[in-house]
């Protein structure tokens, strides 16, 4: 019994450490999604557009605007 109770203990922390280090990741993760969004919005003032968010269903589209020039494409970010 009280092998046991040793057993579920180390499961419960074990358990409680690893949604802890999970919710850091998470925290880290969308702090990098904001600083991502911030210089994704920089980026494009700098080419004089609002964003530069690629959907799915423009990847199949062309990526030259109508005078040659390739558009930079990025990945789009998590909402």
């Amino acid at each position: 019994m009280s092998m046991e109770e040793q057993l579920e203990t180390a499961l419960s922390v074990t358990r409680a450490k690893k949604t802890e280090l999970m919710m850091e990741d998470l925290k880290s993760l969308q702090e990098k999604e904001k600083l991502l969004r911030e210089e994704n919005q920089f980026l494009a003032s700098q080419m004089g557009q609002k964003t530069f968010l690629v959907t799915e269903g423009e990847r199949g589209m062309s990526s030259e605007n109508s005078s040659g020039n390739k558009i930079p494409e990025t990945l789009p970010l998590l909402k």
